[in-house]
């Protein structure tokens, strides 16, 4: 490699190192991104795999009879919680640590400083709270017209409101909306992945303890997973935009014989 070539490699690296992570969280919110700002959104968040591979695994589970069976044995097995009355408290126990979890990743995330890091603060803290209230409408509505009877043979007899589960989309959009606030700290790509990876898991279990309680279905669960993670990325994306330090990608080719390509990409 050249000096040229050298020089070029320098020069994107430190540029890179100013794009990422970057950015105040919370000085993006707006209440008008424009149209195709949220098709863009919506689109993407419905290619997500967080949001199709549940969705089409809760399909799965209403062929036959597997979900029923399914509940069953995860109910008289109760492999993970050891019994139904455990599971259910876990349930709740884990719903509110992955909303303790969102607000540790809000209140971490830099906003900048003074006082318009403070109005950055506040502005991403009610905007987010927002969008989980807005999913927890949403899954309640849902619940109101499919009208489904809970698995538990011990509910009460006018408890049809099994379909999708509420702890599991609450804790689900939680997660989403932590994984985005984590872009914006100073941490190595090992650190985010693992913080995100532990957002999921705890909303994975949140979903597994209300099957093994007997309170819901697994269609139920996955699709109330795939729905707060719909609504979380969605609206996150389109009117809280944490992702915006993802939009400067940078690449660069040298191929040795004093030949070099910089391609830089913004994506609006």
């Amino acid at each position: 490699m050249n000096s040229n070539n050298f020089v070029v490699l320098l020069y994107v690296l430190l540029l890179s190192s100013c794009a990422s992570p970057g950015g105040n969280w919370g000085a993006n919110v707006t209440l008008s991104p424009g149209w195709e700002k949220v098709k863009l959104s919506a689109r993407r968040a419905v290619k997500d795999p967080h949001t199709w591979v549940p969705l089409v695994s809760a399909a799965a589970f209403g062929i036959d009879d597997f979900d029923q069976q399914a509940a069953d044995w995860a109910t008289r097995r109760t492999p993970v919680f050891g019994d139904r009355e455990d599971a259910e408290d876990a349930s709740h126990l884990l719903q509110d640590l992955s909303k303790i979890n969102y607000l540790i990743t809000a209140v971490a995330a830099p906003s900048g400083r003074g006082r318009s890091g403070l109005k950055n603060k506040v502005r991403g803290l009610v905007s987010g709270i927002a969008v989980i209230g807005i999913n927890d409408g949403i899954t309640n509505s849902i619940k109101s017209v499919t009208d489904r009877k809970r698995p538990d043979e011990d509910s009460d007899a006018d408890e049809d409101n099994s379909f999708p589960s509420w702890h599991m989309s609450s804790a689900s959009i939680s997660a989403r909306l932590a994984s985005r606030n984590i872009e914006y700290m100073n941490l190595t790509p090992n650190q985010k992945k693992f913080w995100r990876i532990s957002s999921h898991t705890v909303a994975g279990f949140t979903g597994w303890a209300r099957i093994e309680g007997g309170r819901h279905y697994p269609s139920d669960v996955l699709a109330g997973y795939a729905l707060g993670n719909f609504l979380g990325r969605f609206l996150n994306d389109a009117f809280i935009d944490p992702g915006f330090q993802n939009r400067l990608s940078i690449g660069v080719n040298v191929n040795g014989r004093n030949e070099g390509l910089l391609t830089v990409a913004y994506r609006w």
